[in-house]
């Protein structure tokens, strides 16, 4: 398969492959049951109508144009923000656990 040659092209493999059935969601059984932590996660990002499932990186919500610095401090205002240190390949997952043991509510 050949890459697409504009962004509206990609869009449309998209939609195609959606409506195939070869893109398939992957599950959020984690995210629904920890809802109150991942809510606190999204909001922390600012991005609190974000759509998360149980594979989702902390890091699919930063900006990738950033600079090392920049990033750096992008994951230091973040664990501030949930008082608990955020890596850059933790998942929300993980992030919704850490903040559950700690008791934040």
């Amino acid at each position: 398969m050949k890459p697409p040659k504009s962004e509206k092209e990609a869009l449309e493999a998209i939609r195609t492959a959606v409506r195939t059935g070869k893109v398939e969601m992957a599950p959020s059984d984690m995210v629904g049951s920890l809802y109150l932590y991942v809510d606190k996660i999204l909001e922390a990002v600012g991005h609190p109508e974000a759509m998360v499932t149980d594979e989702s990186l902390i890091s699919d919500f930063m900006d990738m144009n950033l600079s090392k610095k920049d990033m750096d401090k992008w994951y230091e205002d973040i664990s501030r923000k949930l008082k608990i240190k955020i890596n850059p390949r933790d998942s929300i997952i993980s992030i919704a656990n850490n903040l559950k043991t700690c008791g934040m509510n």
